[in-house]
């Protein structure tokens, strides 16, 4: 993929941008120091609730339950009008899912949950799911956005490599954003473990590492927050090779493809490509009043677009793969 530094950035108008992390939303001074209390607040309630000594993830985690805190739980916002492209990214996910699992087989469950927005969405449907993470403040947060969704969702502290569920436990396993933190040895492992416990489909997302939207989003997140606040051991992502690491845990890909085709407010044009570039200008302009009906907009133009479109620049790409 080579860039077009010739070209303008592109920018999206106004009416049509999602916030999708934390890190976009502008803070003032006092919401920084009230957010940096709450992580430090919410550290020590774990800390002092099962003698456990947080890490780094655990305070990526915090932090972001800090954020919820206080645009959520205190400032009374629905979750949509808090981080509406995030939202977006959840109902594309479960759009792969439905599409591709007979939900009436068995639940879903996500190994590498984090706040378990996913698992939210799908106890909202009445689907049943289970989550597994390693990092105790994100399950802390989980059980605070499910009362938050009213939703009864089941997790736990565990390893990815080692659940404990027994053989074919769950319809599908599905993670997003897990791999890429993982060398290839433990990706396989991890795999393998989601495979075995099992009994259709094993389904993992994975940054686009060469798309204009990841790229353009990876860096403002270095630009705009401090290192040490950057999620735990997170390098720049290099690209995976889903079909290959999945055929090294020994499942066969049946599907591919690649969801959140929204783009960030602006796309500087050392980011674009040529064919990108085209792309971003030939979506249809919208104007939406509220963030919901933004979100759905979105939503019903990406479902429009052909599948190889939405691989080639979609920000987050998908294996979808046989269990057993």
């Amino acid at each position: 993929m080579t860039s077009h530094p010739e070209a303008a950035s592109f920018q999206v108008p106004a009416g049509m941008v999602m916030v999708r992390k934390s890190f976009q939303l502008r803070l003032t001074p006092l919401q920084t120091e009230v957010i940096e209390e709450k992580q430090n607040e919410l550290l020590l309630q774990r800390a002092a609730k099962s003698r456990y000594t947080p890490d780094e993830y655990d305070s990526y985690w915090a932090r972001e339950h800090a954020f919820f805190w206080l645009f959520c739980r205190d400032g009374g916002l629905p979750y949509v009008d808090y981080l509406p492209g995030r939202y977006y990214t959840y109902l594309r996910l479960l759009d792969v899912l439905e599409e591709n699992v007979n939900c009436e087989s068995g639940g879903f469950g996500e190994i590498g949950c984090g706040s378990g927005m996913a698992l939210c969405l799908l106890a909202e449907r009445g689907v049943t799911g289970e989550g597994l993470d390693g990092s105790a403040a994100a399950i802390d947060f989980l059980e605070d956005l499910a009362d938050f969704f009213r939703q009864r969702v089941i997790a736990r502290l565990g390893s990815g490599y080692r659940t404990n569920y027994p053989d074919r436990y769950f319809a599908c396993t599905f993670n997003l954003g897990v791999l890429e933190h993982l060398d290839q040895e433990r990706q396989v492992a991890m795999l393998r473990e989601m495979a075995r416990i099992a009994k259709e489909r094993v389904i993992i997302f994975v940054p686009n590492c060469n798309t204009s939207i990841y790229k353009t989003m990876d860096a403002m997140e270095r630009r705009t927050m401090p290192a040490e606040q950057v999620f735990a051991s997170h390098e720049p992502a290099q690209e995976i090779d889903l079909e290959s690491v999945c055929q090294l845990a020994g499942m066969a890909v049946l599907d591919r493809g690649a969801i959140h085709i929204a783009p960030p407010a602006d796309i500087p044009a050392e980011y674009l490509t040529e064919r990108s570039l085209h792309f971003f200008r030939s979506l249809p302009n919208f104007e939406a009043s509220s963030c919901s009906e933004r979100v759905e907009k979105w939503r019903t133009v990406e479902r429009g677009l052909p599948k190889a479109i939405t691989e080639e620049f979609g920000w987050f790409k998908y294996a979808v793969c046989a269990a057993q």
